[in-house]
Parts: structure tokens; sequence; C-alpha cells
């Protein structure tokens, strides 16, 4: 199975944490880019860039776990 361009034995939580966060940031983009944060852009700019850093730290703290031993 093939995913996110690579090789994956099972699909983990870090796949869907990243499906997530390549759902949301495309709004948080437009937002940022096209909008220039104006009106209610603003507050969908810091909704998506909190829940994107979230699935971030989310992940970090699930491979600190899995990785590093006791």
């Amino acid at each position: 199975m093939r995913l996110f361009l690579f090789p994956v034995q099972k699909f983990l939580s870090s796949h869907g944490a990243g499906i997530v966060s390549l759902i949301v940031l495309p709004s948080a983009i437009l937002a940022r880019y096209r909008y220039d944060l104006a009106g209610g852009w603003r507050r969908t700019y810091v909704i998506t860039a909190v829940i994107a850093l979230y699935l971030n730290v989310f992940v970090l703290i699930v491979q600190l776990f899995m990785k590093v031993p006791l």
C-alpha cells in the first residue's frame, strides 16, 4: 500500500492526522494569500492554523511514545 508516495505496512494515526491536515490547510492558505485575512477569513486562518499545529504536536507525541524507550 502506498500513502503519501511512501510504501507503508499499515494505516497509523499519523497517517490520519496527515490526511486531516491536508484537508484543513487549503482553507488557511486561501485565507492568508487570496483574501489577506479580511473579515471572517482571519478567524478561519487562526482556527485552521491551530488545528494544523495541534495535529503536528499530536503526531510528535505519538511518535515519541512509539520510538523512545523508557
